[in-house]
């Protein structure tokens, strides 16, 4: 390819100048000819296939690399602007008329403009840059720009660490003062355990009085408090129990109030009829359907029903606990009522549906009351005396019409026919409306007695809440209590939890008017205050009964655990502070080792304690005071540190910083916005200086101590810091593909001349052996050119050879390399051969080995180049780590699976002619056996190495 550019860049003023020298005297001017047209045409066929490649080019990378296809197309506008071609097929066609004048002034004339050798020729080299794979911008050469940009990448990467550190230190800022709170007030519980401590060590009675006169520690006011909860518990539970048992009564009240009601009505619709059968016509009028009847019996068995319901609560009832002997008969009385009327509404249901062929429900000739009529109004009179019982047990039946007889002097007067239909709805109606007015009332009423209820029980929770938190504090402390005490005091606070559990489900009971399962979770919280009492009573009796000695050792073992969870406290605070203060740290895990030391030396007094010895045990507890405030000192310096780190001083300090970043970023955007013309680097300018805004807005926001707003610009800022190293990133990755795809064309260049360099070697052997042949001999002169020029060709093969397996073993490429490798060996053993002036055809065949090898990686690497293209036209993803390896692993064992192939159908051919020749290989046989035998042991080799390869790789992280 190159030697066709230095034809096209030369030819013009090498052709003038021959012309211009020209003379009769020298070779005949028809050869000269015929040898510049056949050069010029050859020049043409390039030029022309150039302008069309790179018409190909520029449209397959328009998308993806605009400024690379406009710099194709100018440099092909550039050639066509010279009328290049033309000029050459102008040149042609006077050359071929013989015209060589008119040829040399044409060419003399492209000379004077100097487009030939000047802008001609470096439009090609640009082009030529550009079809390697070569990249230029601003004249720049492709290694510096990638450089440069490198260096902008780190530049990015610097400014995005910074903004991530000075983002943790402001949000940092909120642990440090929270982690300051928390050790100042370990410091000050360390405390208090020292000062427990030594009041624990004193000797002196008149001391230690204020101590052994708060032996209860507490247990009897803990005690007191609980059982004040307990009979206020009893309290509500009795007046909810009270509550759930009149509102017992209530509901059987309004179940038979509603029977009643039902049953006048259909006395009164009974009645009604028969009235109206004493008239003319009144037989006929009176009868009722089949249909009417079921619907009259339906309407019976539901009122049955109803007052069936109702007997059952009164019964219930009138086994009640807590009711009284009178409460439990009259609800006995009126239950037996309630069953009365049920079996008579049961009977008037049945007599409502005549029998098959008899006559009507009803005798209107006679006006006489039927069975059915008769039965309503012994149902009716039966719920007049339930009402009667109820509203003695307590319950408010209502009103049913005015007196309890009233129900059988109604039906009498409706048999005798006297009272009008009219005024017995009437009548039914104005009853109805009293009997809805005094029902809303006593709803009314009973839901503000249920809120009271509520109301009350809510406060007791409250209480029996407050008192749980106080138990919970004596279970941790007093520092100077005991651990029986404290023992105690965690499981009284146990029951009171479930006691307040169970009150807030006895008021959501209440809001819904459940009173008997409001009274049932009462019970339950009432029973949990009562253990409660228990714990705390128990535990006071057994500290009672203890000696001084033993409740010292109680009071040491409390002090030993609580030192214990104080170190482990100590230690979690370490964990925290190890990432952002570990100076901090360091302090307070010396702390909980100091007070972890301090437990050995209270257990150890405490066992003292245990046996009496009380002098034994003080220097022990001594030592114990002394480590335990050494440890509060260290964690209260702790949290000094942590409080420094919180203050308005390090905020301003931060600010700065912040706005110095700023600063940073927004030079580095400017940078980048005079430096690069490509939309990647522009869009990381744009995103930069976006960045640099967001880190001042930061910066005032954090002088006006506003740290909220601070912390939002921050990760902000950063969002776009990250996003301008990806644009760049993007184009560093642009700027390997292209440098790569540039080592591929030259090593594709260098392939090219191997192949040339092996076909004239290929060829002048086999005019050598030919030469042998014929003659059977070969002359000095083809001795010469056999061990002296064909060897030299072959020691160039060699040099190319080991340029190329150098190139790709950088690369990484292994099976590329090694085939390379593998053609070098045959390349030596052809030399020798050569050197040893055998042209025979073991030579002749490795050489054309060499050659098939030679030409099989060059399309191998240019299925590569064109895959390198089409790749363009898309965005790769990739690793930061590094770019992607110059040959794919997969393009690699394609390239192995090829070359096992090969060995495949040589060995297949080999065997075939081995067979021909009667089963025995001759010499060169043997040989291309052995050749066989290593390329195949080679293949395995590779294909080790190759996986090794991929491996490496991977744990590279490529």
């Amino acid at each position: 390819m190159s030697k066709r550019w230095a034809l096209a860049s030369t030819l013009a003023p090498s052709l003038a100048l021959c012309l211009a020298t020209w003379a009769p005297a020298q070779e005949s001017p028809e050869a000269l000819r015929g040898d510049l047209v056949r050069r010029q045409e050859r020049a043409r066929e390039s030029v022309t296939r150039l302008l069309e490649k790179v018409g190909e080019i520029a449209d397959r990378i328009e998308r993806t690399q605009p400024d690379d296809a406009e710099t194709l197309r100018r440099c092909a506008q550039a050639i066509r602007e010279l009328l290049l071609p033309e000029d050459m097929e102008e040149l042609l066609a006077r050359l071929r008329d013989a015209d060589l004048e008119g040829a040399a002034l044409l060419l003399s004339a492209r000379v004077a403009e100097g487009r030939e050798s000047g802008a001609i020729v470096d439009d090609l080299e640009t082009l030529l840059r550009i079809l390697k794979g070569e990249r230029f911008e601003e004249e720049k050469d492709l290694t510096e720009e990638m450089d440069r940009l490198a260096r902008r990448v780190e530049a990015v990467d610097e400014l995005t660490e910074s903004q991530r550190a000075l983002a943790e230190a402001l949000a940092a800022r909120d642990e440090a003062r929270r982690a300051a709170a928390d050790l100042a007030a370990a410091g000050e519980r360390l405390e208090a355990l020292a000062q427990a401590q030594e009041r624990l060590a004193l000797e002196d009675p008149a001391a230690r009085a204020p101590l052994d006169e708060s032996a209860g520690d507490g247990l009897e006011e803990a005690r007191a408090r609980v059982e004040a909860l307990a009979a206020a518990q009893r309290e509500a539970l009795e007046a909810s129990g009270e509550a759930a048992r009149v509102d017992a009564l209530e509901a059987a009240a309004r179940r038979l109030e509603a029977a009643a009601e039902g049953v006048r009505a259909s006395l009164a619709e009974s009645h009604s009829r028969a009235g109206e059968g004493t008239r003319p016509g009144g037989l006929e009028r009176s009868g009722r359907s089949p249909e009417a009847a079921r619907a009259k019996a339906a309407t019976l068995e539901a009122l049955a029903g109803e007052t069936r319901a109702a007997a059952e609560g009164l019964e219930t009832a009138s086994g009640e606990e807590g009711r009284s002997s009178g409460e439990r008969e009259s609800a006995r009385a009126a239950g037996e009522a309630a069953r009365e009327a049920t079996t008579a509404l049961q009977e008037a249901a049945r007599a409502s549906l005549p029998a098959e062929g008899e006559p009507g429900p009803e005798s209107a000739a006679t006006g006489e009351p039927t069975g059915e009529v008769q039965a309503q109004e012994r149902a009716d009179s039966a719920l007049a005396r339930a009402m009667e019982a109820l509203a003695a047990a307590g319950g408010d039946p209502g009103t049913h019409g005015g007196d309890p007889s009233s129900g059988e002097s109604a039906a009498g007067e409706s048999a005798s026919g006297e009272t009008a239909s009219g005024e017995t709805a009437s009548g039914e109606t104005a009853a109805g409306e009293t009997a809805s007015g005094e029902t809303a009332a006593r709803e009314a009423a009973a839901r503000g007695a249920r809120e009271a209820r509520g109301r009350a029980q809510e406060a007791i929770a409250r209480e029996a809440e407050a008192a749980r938190a106080g138990l919970e504090a004596m279970a941790a402390g007093p520092a100077d209590g005991s651990q029986a005490t404290a023992e105690a005091a965690s499981r009284a606070a146990g029951e009171l939890a479930r006691a307040s559990g169970a009150m807030g489900k006895a008021q959501a009971s209440m809001a819904l008017g459940d009173d008997g399962g409001a009274a049932r979770e009462q019970a339950q919280a009432l029973e949990a205050l009562e253990r409660a009492s228990g714990e705390l009573g128990a535990a006071g009796e057994r500290l009672a009964r203890k000696s001084a000695a033993e409740r010292d050792a109680d009071r040491e073992e409390l002090l030993r655990r609580q030192a214990a969870a104080q170190a482990e406290a100590a230690r979690a605070l370490a964990r925290r502070l190890a990432e952002d203060d570990p100076e901090a740290a360091r302090g307070a895990s010396a702390s909980a080792e100091a007070v972890q030391g301090a437990t050995g030396s209270m257990g150890q007094a405490r066992d003292r304690l245990n046996r009496g010895d009380a002098a034994g045990a003080r220097p022990s507890q001594e030592e114990a005071a002394r480590t335990l405030r050494k440890a509060a000192a260290g964690l209260r310096e702790a949290g000094a540190r942590e409080q420094a780190r919180a203050s308005a001083a390090e905020l301003a300090r931060l600010a700065t910083e912040q706005e110095e970043l700023s600063r940073k970023t927004e030079e580095l955007a400017r940078l980048l916005s005079e430096e690069g013309r490509s939309p990647n680097v522009q869009r990381a300018s744009e995103r930069l200086g976006s960045a640099a805004g967001k880190q001042g807005k930061a910066s005032r926001s954090m002088e006006g101590g506003d740290e909220a707003t601070a912390g939002e610009e921050q990760r902000a800022a950063l969002e776009d810091l990250e996003q301008a190293r990806d644009d760049l990133e993007r184009k560093r990755r642009e700027y390997e593909d292209l440098e790569q795809l540039a080592e591929l064309f030259r090593i594709k260049e260098a392939l090219d001349a191997l192949i040339a360099r092996q076909t004239s070697v290929n060829e002048r052997t086999s005019e050598l052996a030919r030469e042998l042949a014929e003659r059977g001999a070969l002359g000095r002169g083809s001795l010469k050119v056999l061990r002296k020029d064909l060897v030299a060709e072959m020691d160039l093969q060699l040099a190319g050879l080991d340029e190329v397996h150098g190139r790709l073993e950088e690369e990484r490429a292994a099976v590329y390399a090694w085939r390379t490798g593998d053609i070098r060996v045959d390349a030596a053993e052809v030399r020798e051969r050569l050197a040893a002036g055998d042209p025979g055809e073991l030579t002749r065949r490795a050489e054309a080995d060499i050659l098939a090898k030679l030409v099989a990686l060059r399309a191998a690497l240019e299925q590569q180049i064109q895959q390198r293209q089409e790749d363009q036209d898309q965005e790769h993803q990739r690793s930061r780590n590094g770019p992607r390896p110059l040959i794919p692993p997969l393009a690699e064992v394609k390239l192995l699976r090829q070359l096992q192939d090969d060995v495949n159908r040589r060995t297949q051919d080999l065997d075939r002619a081995i067979h021909i020749a009667g089963g025995t290989p001759n010499p060169v046989q043997e040989r291309m056996v052995e050749r066989l035998a290593h390329s195949q042991g080679n293949i395995a080799d590779m294909l080790e190495a190759m996986v090794r390869s991929i491996l490496e790789r991977q744990q590279g992280g490529e």
